[in-house]
């Protein structure tokens, strides 16, 4: 996603557009708002980063929840850069999204694994000693 210098969107890329349905270009309207469809206080926190890297020019990241229409929640990296003129005036962000929600759940999965092994494992010491 491209904005322009008040950190509103200009540009979505199709990627974008795939990981959060409903943003970039509807018929002849562009529809700016692609932190709407952020679940809880994600949304607030994603505002507070865009102003940040407004302000301060430098990149940040956030792990964000979405929930866009008609599809499942997704977990997106969400990384803020600044477009920097030559004399490092913020022109603008490029943001970023990598949708992590399949790793983050196959974690939890093992994480989930490993507990139940541990278990089994705690649960024959006892029964052997």
């Amino acid at each position: 996603i491209l904005t322009g210098p008040l950190g509103l969107p200009l540009y979505f890329n199709e990627a974008a557009r795939q990981l959060l349905p409903g943003t970039g270009v509807d018929g002849d309207v562009l529809v700016r708002d692609w932190t709407a469809v952020a679940t809880g206080s994600d949304r607030e926190k994603l505002h507070a980063m865009i102003a940040t890297t407004l302000d301060d020019g430098v990149r940040h990241r956030l792990l964000a929840t979405f929930a866009p229409p008609g599809t499942e929640l997704r977990s997106l990296m969400v990384t803020v850069s600044p477009r920097l003129a030559e004399d490092d005036r913020v022109i603008g962000l490029v943001i970023t999204l990598q949708d992590l929600t399949d790793e983050l759940q196959v974690r939890h999965e093992l994480d989930v694994a490993q507990q139940r092994l541990l278990h089994l494992h705690l649960t024959l010491q006892r029964e052997v000693f």
